[in-house]
C-alpha cells in the first residue's frame, strides 16, 4: 500500500532534516522571484507595439536576467543536484529523482532563451524589438510555470522522500556540502530581489530568507 513519505518519517523522527528546511526556505525566495517574473510578463503584454519599456520595468527585467545567470543555477539548482546523489547512495531509487534533473535542464533552457531575448531587446533594432519583447515574455512565462510546479513537487515529495533514506549524519554532511556551493553571503542577491520587487511595486515580505 502506498504511504505518505512525510507521515512515515514522522513516525521515526520528530525533526525535519536540516537540508529540507534549508531548501524549502530557499523556495520562499524563489517564490518571490517568480512573482516578480509573473508581474514582468503581465506588464510586457500590456505594452503597445512600438511603445518603449518603462524604466522601472526595464530595471526589473535586468535584475531578473542577472539572477537567472548569476544566482539561481550556480546556487540553488547546484545545491540540490549535489544533495540528491547522497540520498541515492543511501538507497533511494535513482528514478525517483531523475525528473529533477530534467526540470532543471528545462529551466536552464528557458533562462538561456530569455537571456538571448534580453540581448535582442538591448540591440537597438526597432524592427526586432516587439518580437524580442514577446520572446522574453513567453520564455519567462515558461520558466515561471515550470519552476512553480517543480518547487511544489520537491517540497511535497522529493525532500521528504530523500529524508526517509538519510541519517542525521547524512543530513549534516549534505548541509556541509550545499552551504559551500554558491556565494558565501547571499544577502546581495536578496537585496536585488527587494530592488526588483520595488521596481514592480510589489511589497516585500517583512522578513527575507536567511542562510
Amino acid at each position: 500500500m502506498d504511504t505518505n513519505p512525510r507521515a512515515d518519517r514522522a513516525q521515526i523522527t520528530e525533526k525535519v532534516p536540516s537540508f529540507e528546511r534549508f531548501f524549502e526556505q530557499e523556495h520562499v525566495l524563489t517564490d518571490r522571484i517568480l512573482d516578480c517574473a509573473t508581474a514582468i510578463v503581465e506588464r510586457l503584454r500590456t505594452l503597445r507595439e512600438g511603445e518603449q519599456i518603462p524604466r522601472d520595468l526595464f530595471t526589473a527585467m535586468a535584475i531578473l536576467v542577472y539572477l537567472n545567470e548569476n544566482f539561481a543555477d550556480q546556487t540553488h539548482l547546484a545545491q540540490e543536484e549535489a544533495a540528491i546523489p547522497i540520498a541515492i547512495a543511501r538507497g533511494m531509487p535513482r528514478q525517483d529523482a531523475e525528473w529533477v534533473y530534467r526540470d532543471h535542464e528545462q529551466g536552464r533552457a528557458y533562462a538561456k532563451a530569455a537571456g538571448v531575448a534580453w540581448d535582442r531587446i538591448n540591440a537597438d533594432d526597432e524592427t526586432d524589438l516587439p518580437h524580442a519583447i514577446d520572446d522574453f515574455a513567453r520564455c519567462t512565462e515558461g520558466l515561471v510555470k515550470m519552476f512553480a510546479y517543480h518547487a511544489e513537487r520537491e517540497d511535497n515529495y522529493l525532500f521528504p522522500e530523500m529524508g526517509r533514506y538519510l541519517s542525521a549524519a547524512d543530513d549534516d554532511l549534505i548541509m556541509h556540502v550545499v552551504t559551500q556551493i554558491g556565494p558565501p553571503d547571499v544577502s546581495p542577491y536578496i537585496a536585488l530581489v527587494v530592488d526588483m520587487e520595488q521596481a514592480l511595486g510589489i511589497r516585500p515580505p517583512d522578513s527575507a530568507p536567511s542562510h
